[in-house]
């Protein structure tokens, strides 16, 4: 009997004994992977590192196109973009930004440049800023009075536009002296629209000032 009761205890410690490798194993999460939950691809799962922003080596070795209106790769930028941390791509995005805020920008102010340029040489073709100021009201005046607003609207945006509208007006006033109070003989007016349209600038180069010439002209005829 002592031997059966030694029989029955190592039995009872084997028992307990696979009891406690199944259960370790249960655990396990290459034996079980429903328990093993994130864990059961993880080394699959991990990042393989593609997220990372690649950085160059130094801030040279950026390749960025700029936009002309910017005018060319800053090198200062540059290593402030490299000591930030960024990627070719993000730097280049920094550039693309910088030429779409900046672009609309410096064309409005190479636009208010141009317009303060023709108003000193008009000015100073007119006799100075006294008698500039003077004659500009009675051009806007006569011109949106005798030409459609698009004409009018195109041709005072420029010195040449200006000269062409004090040119007319000056035209107009003569004539109505010369034939008493008319426009002008409408003949000679054809022929100046005709002429204004076989000027390669008008069907060739479509030059805003000369079209808005030629409309101007259609609206003198019609009003003779």
């Amino acid at each position: 009997m002592p031997e059966r009761n030694d029989v029955s205890d190592n039995g009872s410690d084997a028992g307990s004994g696979a009891t406690d490798v199944s259960a370790s194993q249960s655990l396990s999460p290459q034996t079980d992977p429903a328990n093993a939950g994130l864990l059961v691809d993880g080394p699959q799962d991990l990042p393989d590192g593609s997220g990372v922003p690649d950085v160059p080596a130094s801030a040279e070795d950026y390749v960025i196109s700029v936009d002309d209106v910017l005018g060319g790769v800053d090198a200062d930028l540059n290593a402030r973009l490299h000591a930030a941390g960024f990627s070719n791509d993000q730097a280049q995005l920094v550039y693309d930004l910088a030429g779409e805020i900046l672009g609309p920008m410096m064309a409005d102010m190479d636009q208010a440049t141009r317009r303060a340029a023709d108003r000193a040489a008009l000015a100073q073709q007119f006799g100075g800023a006294a008698q500039w100021q003077k004659l500009a009201p009675r051009i806007e005046q006569w011109g949106r009075a005798n030409l459609p607003d698009a004409a009018f609207d195109t041709l005072c945006q420029t010195r040449d536009g200006v000269l062409a509208l004090h040119r007319m007006m000056t035209q107009a006033g003569e004539a109505r002296l010369g034939q008493g109070g008319g426009d002008g003989d409408p003949s000679d007016l054809r022929s100046e629209i005709r002429a204004k349209m076989n000027d390669p600038r008008y069907w060739r180069d479509r030059d805003p000032a000369l079209i808005a010439e030629v409309q101007a002209g259609f609206a003198r005829l019609n009003n003779t």
